[in-house]
């Protein structure tokens, strides 16, 4: 009887082992599936449920995020840095349900993304044994402080004395211009003097060495109208 018994025993732990093998380890992962709004500086706690059965290890839980240009694993058996902290109730060894939650605190406008729980049997290699949820959508609202540095004061100092400079620069070239623009008629006018002058030193200076070359002609009558002729030429334009 006690064989008997043994062997009933085997047989059924036998066949609890076979059950279990061709179900396989089965994950299902609900999440809110919703879109949240909070303020900045604000904690909050998202919510994931996890169902399993036939799973002969612990699950591990995972946390994703989705931004707009990328998606980023935030929590595996650490999270990426202390403002976010995974925390989960323990289920059942084998089969039920085990409630798990992403903790972020102290919110930043950088937080806004879809946040999607994922969990898994890392020794299964059924394909049913890891599931991710579908996302909750969460919406930081809020106007992040604008901290104005050193660096962009003396920037924007820099950039209105530039402009002044400029317009400086520009003003002054624009009055030089004009100054030039009036005097050049003068200039004009002088420098048709200074010819006429010349001219008038020129016929002079031929007038005298006429006169030392020749000075009986110069005398004769005749002579004083030729000088007078060519005094008349020195005094003209």
């Amino acid at each position: 009887m006690a064989l008997q018994g043994f062997q009933v025993s085997i047989m059924i732990l036998l066949a609890y082992c076979c059950y279990y093998a061709v179900q396989g380890c089965t994950v299902t992962v609900k999440e809110a599936n919703a879109q949240i709004e909070h303020q900045i500086l604000e904690n909050i706690s998202l919510p994931c449920q996890v169902t399993y059965s036939n799973c002969q290890s612990p699950l591990e839980t995972y946390w994703f995020r989705c931004l707009t240009s990328h998606c980023e694993k935030i929590c595996d058996k650490s999270c990426i840095n202390e403002r976010f902290r995974s925390m989960r109730k323990k289920g059942l060894k084998v089969t039920g349900t085990m409630d798990t939650y992403l903790k972020i605190t102290n919110l930043h406008i950088s937080d806004s993304a879809i946040y999607i729980c994922g969990a898994g049997d890392s020794k299964s290699p059924d394909i049913k044994s890891k599931a991710t949820g579908q996302g909750t959508t969460l919406i930081v609202k809020g106007e992040a402080q604008s901290i104005v540095t050193t660096g962009c004061v003396v920037l924007i100092i820099f950039c209105v004395l530039f402009f002044l400079y400029s317009i400086a620069v520009f003003s002054i070239y624009a009055f030089r211009s004009k100054l030039k623009i009036f005097k050049e008629p003068k200039t004009e006018e002088a420098g048709n003097n200074n010819k006429s002058y010349r001219r008038q030193r020129i016929f002079q200076a031929i007038a005298q060495e006429y006169h030392k070359r020749y000075p009986r002609k110069s005398m004769s009558p005749n002579s004083t109208r030729g000088d007078d002729a060519i005094y008349q030429n020195t005094q003209s334009p």
